[in-house]
């Protein structure tokens, strides 16, 4: 075997093999999000909502606002998780970034209770109440307004991303309420004219399997491994298509 040829080879192994190892750890960013609000201005919550708003933040929290009117709001988060069905989790933690500000937007410590839920991808209102499973709880530190920190969370979800990847469901559907106003999480998609905060990362879901070797290469794998393909069939022909020496 030519040199270039052998040298070809190992290049194509070694990024198929290397890529495939990565992605044993894969970090998914939101595929979509958006908070959904049960608005009362005469100060009496129907449980009916009434609008979604996908904005760079979304807002969990219920109480009355200094206006008098009340207001329950929950973001959905939803990420993808089409590629992965069938396969066993190590590890599934959800992350982000958030805080807690009171009605008058100042500082405060608030909790949220975090849901999976059924769904199709797709935020609607449908999902404002719709029978969910606790995955977990966090209490937000309050964030001020002048310099506008927010605070990381993470927590682990692998109990209930393990049962829709097993049942191939494409879809891992969370829900975020609290009793309090209000939670505010950094979005990780925005519809114009609203705009993601760059500084914080948006939720994310890290999956970690048990066995790496069986996980579908991301496209990036198949980029790589058909660049190098290209290249092996090149050589080959350059080599099968120069002129035999003369006598």
């Amino acid at each position: 075997m030519n040199t270039r040829w052998w040298f070809a080879v190992v290049g194509c192994l070694i990024a198929a093999g290397w890529d495939a190892q990565e992605a044993g750890a894969v970090v998914l960013d939101v595929f979509s999000d958006a908070y959904i609000t049960d608005l009362a201005p005469g100060g009496t919550l129907d449980g009916l909502p009434d609008s979604i708003s996908n904005t760079g933040a979304l807002l969990a929290g219920k109480g009355i606002l200094s206006s008098g009117a009340a207001i329950d709001s929950r973001p959905i988060m939803i990420f993808d998780v089409s590629s992965y069905g069938g396969l066993t989790l190590s590890s599934a933690l959800l992350s982000g970034y958030g805080g807690g500000v009171d009605h008058n937007f100042a500082p405060e410590t608030i909790s949220a209770n975090f849901f999976g839920i059924p769904g199709d991808g797709i935020v609607s209102l449908a999902d404002f109440d719709r029978a969910a499973t606790a995955v977990g709880s966090h209490t937000f530190d309050g964030v001020s307004f002048q310099t506008f920190e927010l605070f990381p969370f993470s927590f682990d979800v692998t109990p209930y991303v393990q049962t829709l990847l097993t049942q191939t469901d494409p879809f891992a559907e969370f829900r975020v309420e609290s009793d309090e106003l209000t939670v505010l999480l950094n979005a990780g998609e925005a519809a114009v004219p609203f705009s993601v905060d760059t500084r914080f990362p948006g939720p994310r879901l890290s999956l970690t399997f048990a066995d790496s070797g069986a996980i579908i290469p991301e496209p990036g794998t198949f980029g790589l491994f058909l660049t190098g393909i290209t290249g092996l069939v090149a050589t080959r022909h350059r080599r099968r298509s120069l002129p035999l020496p003369s006598a």
